[in-house]
């Protein structure tokens, strides 16, 4: 070609003119100036470079590389980051790793060589000029070393064929910036040292290096950047982490739960966020509004005092207000965060406060955040934990669908039998950081501080007493429950005397058989807390059996579908409701339909057995008033407390308040013990707190109980002296939020059907403040009788069980499940008589009780960013690899791990080696995160230092692997693409309305009419309506009976507009569909897994 006399990448692109002049002209001397350089220019020009017999590339800093301070710049830092950052957001392919396998091998001869200019010295100097200087000629202009200046961009470069002006730039120009003393002379090591270090590159690296890589860039997007955390609270630095991880969450999914341990300051993490979205949402003409939800005794004691004292506005609402039928949900569905304190309150979703609290979420305004707070998540099951989600998640199911969790529902009965991993569930929901999980930190030494102290946890210990009521009642348990297990139930259970039944009332018969058994099994618990607690329920359920045959008797038959009331009744206090309440909630039935007689007789055979239970119960109450016997467990609590814990200030707990009230009042009256009580003929002052006792008097106690704790100053302490509490008796009531940390002994005056509550409850007192070295748990135990009643209770739990595979159960009923580990739990826990035992099965309630640990995966990070600081991790390359030899017990040939990110997404797969062949079939890959890092797992100690490591032959079977595993990912992706453009299905309820109003029309047809229709179309075909099915079936049913187009619409639209369903339902989907292409993934490492 003719050689032009500029180049201005249109008519003559530079590429062009420098392949002419090297292999037209045979120039073969080149000089390179440029502010950057890019390894794709050398790329293009690779044949033709490779004629040169000198090449000498010296790269300046141009001035748009700005420094981090006023006068200086770590450029050899700067441009090793450059070059990792192209080779990193290149795909790892065949192709490109033997082109920067060549690039090395160029670089690596005597005639090439790079210097960077600036790079030493502390004077601020920059090269702007862009050079290239042969022999002959010369050409000077705008164009960088890269393919934008070669072809690119519109440029302007002058092409100087005078040989003088060549030499003279190369002699007097060129060489003064070429041997200046800001020169780095080193460069093309550096260079040849980040090519190498890159995915394509020699460079080994150890699997630590691997581990920390997988674990650095999974985490790393948990903190928040700085201008983003304006605020006038400032937070403990562990308290800040914990508030950076919910804010991403809250971003990512509008929800989210801290989950942190008692007494590591939940509460400031919850005022800390919503300062942070009242000042970051706030606009012209628009003040963001919140709301706080916590238990009445939490509403003036901590909420309202801290919200003031840190000038943030918001609404505080008690969990009483909030469970009354009265209960405005309208006032504050357009508020824009709510925060849910003790949020553990809400895992029971037959409650009204359940209901309204998610009537309340899901009405109004569609972008509101919900924030939980709890120390214990899950309180008697994994489902307590499931309710709570389905808070977060507007009772959607598939809400998570794209972290791989399709269904939750589905999901949590595969959890609760074993046959899932809760990590991802967890990674996407909670920040959690647990008792365990500080201790381990601390035990790496990190100091962790709340409110300016260092957080300290005492050591537990468990203790048992143990009672014989078979000492006085010979086969009392035995006896009393096999008659509880002879009970029918049989008006929870109408359906099963149905003349002819259907499919679905098949399924409903089962389905209320496992209520009868799970109350059966309530039934047991209160036999073995008191035989007063006892005794109550069965009086109950006697009542309600009589008033129910009596209007049998009358010819009326009731029924109701929700009978789950009733079981919240016997397990929640604050829902209790009297039998003329409950035979009023049930609805009148056709007595012709039903097999009657069988129906009364099986009332009057329950009615006889209740009956005799009663009678067992009252003469044994007679025994006791006649002194021929006593209540041999009561009395093994009052030797106890002679014994042992004489002195001491004790918390005592019952599940129900009717052994509460019995506890307090058999305690105060027995003036014999009280004396034997006596310290300096000071009388032990004993009170009790229940589900009726005020909020006021509740704080009240709770000061007087715990006056250090609770901040009291010294002369309200003084005036205390006197009327201390000594011993408190209280039901779960207390179990929020209350500092009981003066005390040091804990009795668990009930059986504990579910171990790891027993280690949750333990928090009430192993508070930050604590002065004990050691905290005790006493747990009560019958001596004999025992097994009996745990068999009875297990035979029962299995009958739920196998009625749950066949028709699949409510997670409301598979909640109160005792599980056969808890019941193993019990036995081992009565059996534990060595210091040594109880110590082994308390540390493993205590994981338990810990939930999952989210810290233990972050915590090999957090040391490392200790020793060595966070940029040394940021400084490791993405798509790095390493070979391990470890044996793996479910991949015994060994395999291969792979990381990915996709976009905010993150992948570990492992893959088996099958054959001697790495296997990329799906069905045989592993991505269970907790699993991978356990194999992943080591220490840097365990290699040699990655300095002295030698380089290792590359394998290239990567590539082929790599394509089939992103191909996986790819249709992985397109399924969930391909589901998210489903609409979901509606409820068979909504189905036959939709088909109601679709199908049929009213004569005439008003405009009115018309309009409400299609809102009320609208809104079920976009709006999530499931927390509103019962209110829909109601309306339902009235349309059946009446055929009333009209009055069907209305009423629905009605419903909608005072629920606020209407309210941004124009606006687009909130979470739009996010398209994952083939170049968002990226690999972030890999290793190879080799048998040891």
């Amino acid at each position: 070609m003719a050689l032009p006399d500029y180049i201005d990448n249109n008519q003559h692109t530079l590429e062009e003119v420098l392949r002419s002049l090297i292999l037209q002209e045979s120039q073969t001397h080149l000089d390179i100036a440029t502010g950057f350089f890019r390894i794709e220019a050398w790329a293009r020009l690779e044949q033709e470079l490779n004629h040169l017999t000198s090449l000498r590339l010296l790269i300046g800093r141009d001035p748009t590389i700005r420094p981090a301070e006023s006068d200086r710049i770590d450029l050899i830092r700067y441009f090793r980051r450059e070059f990792l950052h192209q080779l990193e957001t290149e795909k790892f392919k065949r192709e490109y790793k033997q082109q920067i396998d060549r690039l090395i091998a160029y670089l690596q001869q005597k005639h090439i060589q790079i210097r960077l200019y600036g790079a030493v010295g502390d004077k601020l100097q920059f090269l702007h000029a862009k050079a290239y200087i042969f022999d002959k000629y010369s050409i000077i202009g705008s164009s960088n070393f890269t393919p934008a200046g070669l072809s690119g961009n519109t440029e302007l470069n002058v092409l100087n064929k005078t040989p003088a002006i060549a030499k003279d730039l190369r002699q007097n120009w060129f060489e003064q910036f070429w041997t200046d003393k800001s020169v780095d002379l080193d460069y093309k090591a550096k260079l040849i040292d980040a090519l190498n270090a890159s995915k394509f590159g020699s460079k080994p690296y150890t699997p630590y290096q691997v581990f920390l890589k997988a674990l650095y860039e999974l985490f790393k997007e948990d903190t928040l950047p700085e201008a983003s955390v304006r605020t006038s609270l400032e937070l403990a630095s562990f308290q800040q982490e914990g508030f950076e991880r919910a804010v991403r969450l809250l971003e990512r999914h509008r929800g989210c739960i801290v989950a942190d341990a008692v007494g590591l300051g939940k509460t400031f993490i919850g005022l800390r966020v919503l300062d942070h979205y009242l000042i970051k949402d706030r606009r012209p003409g628009y003040v963001p509004r919140a709301i706080v939800v916590c238990p009445a005794q939490l509403r003036d004691l901590v909420w309202l005092k801290k919200l003031d004292e840190f000038g943030i506005k918001a609404d505080v609402l008690s969990q009483e207000e909030i469970s009354r039928t009265t209960f405005d949900i309208r006032r504050y569905s357009k508020h824009d965060i709510i925060v849910v304190d003790e949020s553990h309150n809400f895992r029971n979703s037959a409650t009204n406060r359940y209901r309204n609290l998610q009537k309340l979420i899901g009405s109004g305004k569609r972008t509101k955040r919900v924030l939980l707070l709890t120390a214990t998540p899950i309180n008697t099951s994994i489902y307590d934990l499931y309710h709570q989600i389905l808070l977060l998640t507007r009772n959607t199911e598939t809400y998570y669908r794209e972290w791989g969790i399709y269904n939750l529902k589905t999901y949590f009965k595969a959890l609760a039998k074993g046959g899932a991993e809760i990590t991802e569930l967890l990674l996407q929901t909670m920040v959690r950081r647990s008792r365990q999980d500080v201790i381990k930190r601390q035990l790496a030494g990190e100091e962790i501080y709340i409110a300016g102290k260092k957080i300290r946890f005492p050591k537990r210990s468990l203790k048992q007493f143990t009672y014989n009521f078979e000492a006085s009642f010979q086969g009392l348990y035995a006896g009393i429950a096999n008659q509880i297990d002879s009970l029918h139930l049989a008006p929870y259970n109408i359906r099963a005397f149905k003349k002819k039944r259907q499919k679905s009332d098949e399924e409903q018969v089962q389905k209320n058989e496992a209520l009868v058994a799970l109350m059966k099994s309530l039934y047991l618990k209160r036999l073995e807390s008191s035989l007063i607690a006892f005794e109550s329920s069965i009086r109950k359920q006697r009542n309600f059996q009589e008033r129910f045959f009596t209007l049998l008797q009358q010819g009326k038959l009731l029924t109701s579908q929700h009978f789950r009331k009733i079981l919240a009744a016997e397990i929640d206090e604050e829902e209790s409701s009297s039998v003329e309440d409950l035979i009023a909630s049930l609805d009148e039935i056709d007595p012709k339909d039903y097999r009657i007689d069988e129906l009364r007789s099986q009332i009057q055979l329950d009615l006889n057995n209740l009956n005799r239970i009663l009678n067992t119960l009252l003469q044994i109450q007679k025994n006791v008033e006649l002194g021929r016997d006593y209540d041999r467990k009561l009395a093994a609590f009052k030797q106890l407390l002679i014994a042992e814990l004489k002195g001491q200030k004790v918390l005592v707990f019952s599940y129900f308040k009717n052994t509460t009230d019995y506890l307090h009042n058999q305690l105060i009256s027995d003036s014999d013990w009280l004396k034997a009580m006596a310290i300096d003929e000071r009388y032990p002052t004993i009170d009790k707190i229940t589900g009726e006792t005020s909020g006021k008097q509740r704080e009240e106690k709770v000061k007087r109980f715990a006056p250090n704790a609770n901040y009291q100053s010294e002369e309200v302490q003084q005036n205390l002296q006197g009327q201390e509490i000594d011993i408190l008796i209280c039901t779960d009531v207390l179990s929020e939020g209350q500092n009981l940390q003066d005390a040091g002994v804990l009795v668990n005056y009930d059986l504990h059907w579910n171990p790891v509550r027993m280690i949750q409850r333990a928090g009430r007192i192993d508070r930050l403040g604590t002065n004990y070295e050691e905290l005790f748990i006493y747990n009560c135990f019958p001596e004999e009788g025992l097994e009996a009643l745990l068999g009875l209770v297990k035979r029962l739990q299995n009958r739920i069980a196998t009625i749950d595979k066949e028709v699949g159960l409510d997670a409301s009923v598979l909640g109160e499940i005792i599980s056969d580990k808890s019941l193993e739990e019990l036995y081992r826990l009565k059996k534990a008589i060595t210091d040594a035992d109880k110590a082994a099965i308390l540390e493993e309630l205590e994981q338990a009780a810990d939930l999952v640990s989210l810290d233990e995966m972050r915590l090999p990070l957090l040391e490392f960013f200790k020793q060595e600081g966070e940029e040394a991790a940021q400084e490791i390359p993405l798509g790095i690899h390493s070979t391990r030899h470890v044996s793996i017990p479910e991949a015994e040939h060994g395999g291969i791990f792979l990381a990915f990110r996709a976009k905010d997404k993150h992948f570990w797969h492992f893959y088996p080696r099958v054959n001697g062949a790495i296997s990329t079939e799906p069905n045989k890959m592993i991505g269970d995160k907790r699993k991978i890092f356990n194999w992943l797992k080591c220490k840097a100690e365990d290699f040699p230092p990655p300095e002295q490591l030698l380089p290792v032959k590359f394998d290239n079977s990567i590539f082929d692997v790599l394509d089939e595993a992103v191909c996986n990912l790819m249709a992985y992706f397109k399924k969930q693409q391909t589901s998210r453009q489903l609409k979901p299905k509606l409820t068979k309820l909504l189905e036959k309305v939709h088909y109601a109003l679709t199908q049929f029309s009213p004569s005439p047809e008003e405009p009115t009419y018309q309009e409400a229709k299609e809102r009320v179309l609208k809104a079920i075909a976009t709006v999530n309506l499931r927390i509103y099915e019962r209110d829909i079936k109601g309306i339902w049913e009235k349309y059946v009976s009446s055929k009333d187009l009209n009055a069907l619409v209305f009423s629905l639209d009605e419903l909608f507009v005072e629920q606020d369903q209407y309210y941004e339902l124009d606006q687009e989907d909130l979470k739009p569909l996010e398209m994952i292409k083939e170049e968002d993934i990226q690999l972030v490492c890999y290793q190879w897994f080799n048998p040891e």
